[in-house]
């Protein structure tokens, strides 16, 4: 016979043993995916113009035309939260991005966020609608700034490299939501 506390004993037991079970992925269900390496830079355009930075911004340092792997950049990409993205924008400048969020909007486009592997705050942010890119990212240990830009009359994406001990601060920014009228 067994008394309640031996019934209460026993479920907790079977309880773990079912969790640690099926933590270990011997339960039949999906083990915990291994992240997977994307490389989404495939080479330099070569049908882009070569341009000096100063041509397209006074806060350039740096810029590259730049070709997208863009079957991983579409929606359905097999990109998912936990991989690795090996983002080689220019020389020296190569990251490693911890993939945070994926999602696809009504319209079809793609986001990813992400971090760089080893640091913590969440400084990148890849926008494709299957066609086109868009990058941001913020090296903020090394206090760097990158984007990637489509240039449609040149149809070319550049990787562009801002030099950010010289651009203005920004300040004095309207407010994000507008006073009351009332």
């Amino acid at each position: 016979m067994t008394t309640p506390i031996m019934r209460n004993i026993l479920l907790t037991a079977v309880l773990a043993a079912l969790a640690a079970t099926q933590a270990s992925g011997l339960a039949g269900g999906p083990r915990p995916a291994q992240p997977r390496m994307h490389a989404i830079i495939t080479g330099t355009a070569q049908n882009a113009q070569d341009r000096t930075p100063a041509e397209i911004d006074e806060y350039l340092l740096r810029v590259r035309p730049v070709v997208f792997d863009m079957t991983a950049l579409k929606p359905g990409t097999p990109i998912r939260v936990g991989d690795i993205i090996q983002l080689d924008l220019l020389d020296n400048a190569s990251y490693r991005i911890i993939v945070q969020d994926v999602s696809v909007d009504v319209m079809g486009t793609l986001t990813i966020l992400g971090t760089i592997e080893g640091q913590a705050l969440q400084t990148f942010v890849l926008s494709s609608d299957g066609a086109n890119v868009l990058i941001s990212l913020q090296d903020v240990a090394a206090n760097r700034l990158f984007r990637v830009r489509y240039v449609a009359k040149e149809k070319a994406h550049y990787a562009l490299e801002y030099d950010v001990k010289n651009m203005p601060p920004v300040k004095d920014l309207p407010p994000v939501i507008p006073p009351d009228e009332g």
